[in-house]
């Protein structure tokens, strides 16, 4: 059982009529265990061993100021076993849901009619990588940043977990 039917009044999964299950494309239409639709507008990007984008710009498709990411199971996930890899990824966002300096999982797309799962996670406005090629960064802004990191990795560590991927920013 999900953990958003705890936090949300439980509504029908309404999945718009498309033919398509891995190949996601602009205008794809999901929509989450909140009610909520989300529509897909241009990928994001893929693990370098992915034959397809599996992460997603979307808005709300009510209220298009609603910006998200949508993150599918990547090609390289075992679809026959339920997606072990992608099952962690929500097992770990359920976690630390809650946790100041992680990115926050909004909703879930539960895995129906041959649709793959996928997890509607908080965006972020720009980059780092973005906002330090717009000006320098102060002193102050980058002792910010790295204190907003290591508060992250701590909370790992603090569940008992160390973290050995990318850091996103």
């Amino acid at each position: 059982k999900s953990p958003f039917l705890s936090v949300y009044p439980t509504i029908p999964l309404r999945i718009q009529p498309l033919a398509f299950s891995s190949t996601l494309c602009p205008g794809s239409k999901f929509t989450g265990e909140s009610g909520r639709t989300y529509r897909l507008i241009h990928p994001l990007g893929r693990q370098r061993t992915e034959s397809a984008p599996n992460i997603w710009k979307a808005l709300d498709d009510v209220d298009e100021s609603e910006q998200f990411v949508i993150k599918g199971p990547s090609t390289g996930d075992d679809r026959s076993l339920s997606w072990p890899l992608f099952k962690h990824e929500f097992e770990m966002q359920k976690l630390f849901n809650n946790s100041a300096f992680i990115r926050q999982m909004i909703d879930f797309v539960p895995s129906v009619a041959g649709v793959e799962p996928k997890l509607v996670l908080q965006a972020f406005e720009k980059t780092l990588w973005t906002a330090r090629t717009e000006r320098p960064m102060t002193s102050n802004e980058i002792k910010w940043i790295m204190k907003a990191v290591i508060i992250g990795l701590w909370t790992v560590h603090r569940k008992g977990l160390v973290y050995s991927g990318t850091i996103y920013l």
